[in-house]
């Protein structure tokens, strides 16, 4: 669906996609977003590794845990003031400890192997969710920016035919 999105963005926009995208995401517990031309044409497979997708996951939930909600009838007002949001971290302890196994977990390179997954109950759990398509529909664009822009190693190839130099 995030691909989709981005190529509709595209062509709505005219921009060109050379010869096409490939989507997908690798194994790796690495964070790590990637765009690998295919050789020999103007395509490119863009991953996203499960650790970036892990990482966005628990990024987006402790900023939705962390935001004030605030429920006026059907709407809802989720404060961003920073004064604010302190308050609420520095006023919950299991969310400061929350914020410090996160942080921690990813600073060691391990990712959140602790597995100290927190639910994040309405109405936070629809911030999370907004939150975290956001980082992702923004790091797939991110990866077909470079494809656009044509960055990375380019593949040519010459082959001497009779004593003529044909390139592909």
């Amino acid at each position: 669906m995030l691909s989709q999105h981005i190529e509709c963005a595209c062509r709505e926009l005219e921009i060109l996609l050379h010869s096409g995208v490939a989507y997908g995401s690798t194994a790796e517990l690495e964070v790590s977003a990637n765009k690998y031309g295919v050789h020999f044409t103007q395509a490119s497979v863009v991953t996203l590794s499960i650790g970036f997708v892990t990482f966005c996951s628990s990024i987006s939930r402790l900023f939705a845990l962390s935001l004030p909600h605030e429920r006026n009838g059907d709407r809802l007002r989720v404060s961003f003031a920073p004064e604010l949001v302190l308050a609420k971290i520095r006023g919950d302890y299991d969310l400061r400890k929350y914020w410090e196994r996160v942080l921690s977990d990813y600073a060691l390179g391990s990712g959140p192997l602790s597995g100290d997954h927190r639910m994040v109950p309405f109405p936070a759990s629809y911030t999370r969710a907004q939150l975290l398509f956001a980082m992702e529909r923004f790091s797939l664009a991110h990866e077909y920016g470079h494809h656009i822009g044509q960055h990375g190693k380019t593949t040519k190839l010459e082959a001497a035919v009779d004593g003529n130099s044909n390139r592909f």
